[in-house]
């Protein structure tokens, strides 16, 4: 009897000493489970129905243990829940920290990157977070996508633990095996339209390297034809001094005879003058024509180079982009995904591809400084002609000739009627009121 009482002593104070909250409840009545500060400010996370009362609840928590993986969890779990994912992936990283195999944390950080079209950020904690979270369709969704998109071009170096989990996943996960395959039909078709544009941008280049060819050869022609003109112009000012010095001999001359001789050779110098100038004038025609034609194939290659860049600067970007089916969810909480609240429109699981000519296909164009407007070719000959036959007018009308000076005024009147907006025409009109009662 007496060990027996013994033995019963022992077993109630070793049952005081491993089971306190035990023995307290049977001894003073008070509940098994005592609530503390940190598990009401986890509790009333998971209880909250808005986003500020959350986020007060959590920074409450904070204040008390910003270290504990239940608090962390909590808020994650929550912001996922409002469609606060950019908010949820704070609470994820300071997760990851304390525990790094949280697929739920692992899942949002990858979401987020992947959002934003960092890709290969994306990927590492993407199939991280596949592997652990196995149930969740969402992150097994974005990790094949993002694998698919990897695999087609290796755009970067990722670790060997990495490259291990991405040859594992297929035979793992019968859904990871089938969102792959239905990512890599999808990327397939995205690297055709790629090939096709890069086909289509090397047919526009080789077009405008033609064009532009086409374009040195006419400049070539006008620089030539630059050249004769030039020759031309020496001749005529050859002309033009001969003329001044026939006047002087005949301004000199006292006998009729020498006054005659003067007069043909003035006349025989006037038809050399007339001669260069039409020959002159043909040059300018055909000048004119050429430097047209020399605008409409510089203009043409130019549209070609154009069209080259835009289609290389599209194939750049499919090759950087995802298929318009791929679509990124938030990581899903109880088997729920909530639409990311922060994106304008609702998630529909589709990402639209940037369409040509928009400012990502396109770069902004910088500027062109002002440059003053210059004379056209026409506007410089017209002023040029005008001037040469005001100078030969002015020869004209100091002569003591009456056949001269009517030469000259009918000149002045050429310019006048022909070259009205030169220069020359100011003064031809000053000297024609001057000499026409003469």
């Amino acid at each position: 009897m007496k060990i027996a009482l013994q033995t019963l002593c022992v077993a109630a104070v070793l049952s005081a000493l491993f089971f306190p909250f035990y023995a307290t409840a049977k001894v003073s009545g008070i509940p098994a489970v005592e609530w503390d500060a940190l598990t009401q400010a986890v509790k009333a996370i998971e209880a909250a129905g808005t986003f500020d009362t959350a986020t007060a609840a959590y920074a409450k928590g904070c204040t008390i243990n910003r270290r504990s993986s239940k608090l962390q969890l909590a808020y994650l779990k929550k912001m996922l829940q409002l469609g606060r994912p950019d908010v949820a992936k704070k609470a994820a990283t300071e997760l990851l920290e304390i525990d790094p195999k949280c697929g739920l944390a692992l899942g949002t950080i990858a979401y987020m990157h992947a959002r934003k079209t960092h890709y290969l950020p994306a990927l590492t904690p993407a199939v991280k977070a596949a592997e652990i979270e196995r149930d969740n369709k969402s992150i097994i969704a974005n990790a094949a996508q993002l694998v698919a998109w990897y695999e087609a071009a290796k755009r970067g170096t990722v670790d060997a633990d990495t490259r291990r989990t991405i040859k594992a996943l297929p035979s793992s996960s019968k859904q990871f095996a089938a969102d792959y395959k239905r990512a890599k039909e999808g990327i397939k078709k995205l690297g055709d339209i790629k090939a096709k544009k890069d086909k289509e941008a090397q047919q526009a280049l080789a077009e405008a390297e033609k064009v532009e060819s086409e374009a040195k050869s006419l400049s070539d022609k006008l620089k030539s034809a630059g050249k004769t003109y030039d020759q031309q112009v020496k001749q005529l000012n050859d002309a033009k001094r001969d003329l001044s010095r026939a006047q002087y001999d005949i301004n000199r001359s006292t006998s009729y005879q020498s006054r005659q001789s003067a007069q043909r050779r003035i006349d025989g110098i006037i038809r050399r003058i007339r001669d260069i100038q039409r020959t002159m004038q043909k040059q300018e025609d055909a000048g004119r024509k050429l430097k047209n034609e020399l605008e409409k194939v510089r203009k043409n290659a130019r549209s070609k180079r154009y069209e080259a860049g835009k289609l290389t600067r599209e194939a750049k970007a499919v090759a950087e982009g995802m298929p318009t089916n791929f679509g990124w969810l938030p990581p899903a909480v109880d088997g729920v995904v909530t639409p990311d609240a922060t994106i304008a429109k609702p998630n529909t699981g589709v990402t639209k591809t940037p369409k040509p000519g928009s400012s990502y296909l396109v770069p902004t164009k910088e500027p062109k400084p002002k440059v003053p407007k210059q004379a056209s070719l026409q506007q410089r000959l017209e002023t040029a002609e005008a001037a040469d036959k005001l100078q030969m007018a002015k020869l004209c009308i100091t002569s003591k000739e009456k056949a001269m000076k009517a030469k000259g005024r009918e000149l002045l009147k050429e310019i006048l009627t022909k070259y009205s907006s030169t220069p020359s025409a100011t003064e031809a009109k000053e000297l024609l009121a001057k000499n026409s009662s003469q």
